[in-house]
């Protein structure tokens, strides 16, 4: 596994070191060991997992117990595992502390080794929406859910559930709901086409990275839009709905290496693949109603840029800490959120003069957020949506006997 090394954690004699491996083109993460010297480098748990999900270990204060959490079938459990044997033996063979229904992540060890403590969660969200004065209101009667997106008649939307990560669509008013994923496909970021026939999104499984995938609005079978790409990221369709625009790098995860193509334009009847000039450092793509520009944001979420499908050429809008941009229906406007840590805001900026207008603070609000951030986005009427965090999360304690 090539990749990015994080939770580093010297065993309580100093001799040993684990940590984490994350892996950018498949999601994956991976628990690793090394002696100090740095010899001896091997995985911790070979072939306990087809696709890794494990982070956050810690060591017990006498080092003979290391305790983790492992993502397995949707839900987060904590295992522990004996120090002393080598690896996956029939001695040293992990076992699991905890089998839900809530979430346990980041276990830590009390001092005297008798207790492990972990953070344990239900994942909840809400949809709010921004009534234009100085407050957000419910939206869809308080369903747990994020990442909405209407249909082009503004008479459906879709979204994924919380905390399954499956895809819904429904009517406004709640009527003819259908679901459209099932598990172990987990789903995000949803866009209809124009004539509301199918639906973009990107999804990833146990042992994949995110992908984009097109399913029928009516339900079906999702099908990969680029079969043989490695990763795709935040489909959007053109506005004669003949096109989908995607990112295909592999990660778009701050301090992450990223390659590949960057943007790129599919033919959905050729099902040709043309990489957008100049936007292989680039992500979020976002189609202008007209069709004639695409946003886009740079991989280190600092600058929001548009590109002239005619010119071919890129002008940078705004340097700031950046989120989600959304068209307005007129495509006159672009809204995004500035995710400055003590006063994120949303803000809109004109296409015709670039003029910058602050909108609304987000300061205060406890904004639900998943792997990909915080969603935020436009209802039919262009009034500002999030999706506040109604999560259950306590600390608790597990006595070791």
């Amino acid at each position: 596994m090539n990749g990015p090394a994080f939770g580093l954690r010297f065993s309580p004699d100093g001799r040993r070191l684990r940590f984490e491996v994350h892996d950018p083109k498949s999601g994956s993460s991976a628990l690793w060991e090394m002696n100090r010297d740095g010899t001896h480098l091997q995985t911790l748990l070979s072939g306990w997992s087809k696709s890794p999900r494990e982070c956050c270990g810690n060591w017990s204060p006498d080092g003979k117990f290391y305790v983790f959490q492992s993502l397995r079938e949707g839900k987060t459990n904590l295992w522990l595992l004996p120090a002393q044997t080598r690896w996956f033996g029939a001695q040293g063979k992990a076992q699991r502390l905890t089998n839900g229904p809530l979430d346990f992540s980041f276990p830590v060890f009390s001092k005297d080794g008798k207790k492990i403590f972990a953070v344990g969660s239900q994942p909840r969200s809400e949809p709010v929406r921004y009534d234009g004065r100085s407050d957000f209101s419910p939206y869809l009667g308080g369903i747990s859910a994020t990442d909405l997106a209407f249909s082009s008649d503004n008479q459906s939307v879709t979204y994924i559930s919380v905390p399954e990560g499956t895809l819904w669509r429904t009517k406004v008013d709640g009527t003819q709901r259908i679901q459209l994923t099932q598990p172990p496909l987990q789903a995000a970021l949803p866009r209809w086409s124009p004539d509301g026939t199918q639906i973009a999104f990107m999804g990833r499984t146990t042992n994949t990275n995110w992908r984009a995938y097109l399913i029928a609005s009516e339900g079906g079978v999702a099908h990969e839009l680029v079969p043989d790409a490695q990763a795709g990221f935040d489909p959007g369709w053109s506005p004669d709905g003949k096109s989908v625009v995607v990112t295909l790098n592999d990660s778009v995860s701050p301090g992450i290496s990223i390659s590949g193509p960057g943007i790129a334009i599919v033919d959905l009847q050729t099902r040709k693949v043309s990489p957008l000039p100049g936007a292989a450092q680039l992500f979020s793509p976002r189609w202008s109603p007209d069709g004639k520009l695409i946003a886009a944001i740079s991989n280190d979420s600092q600058k929001l840029v548009l590109f002239d499908v005619v010119t071919k050429r890129w002008t940078e809008l705004v340097n700031t800490p950046i989120a989600y941009p959304s068209w307005s229906h007129d495509g006159k406007y672009l809204y995004f959120v500035t995710n400055v840590p003590d006063d994120p805001a949303f803000f809109r900026l004109r296409i015709s003069d670039h003029k910058l207008e602050r909108l609304a603070s987000l300061k205060g609000l406890q904004r639900f957020y998943t792997d990909l951030g915080s969603w935020t986005g436009l209802a039919p009427d262009d009034s500002l949506m999030l999706v506040r965090d109604t999560s259950s999360q306590e600390i608790y304690a597990l006595d070791l006997r």
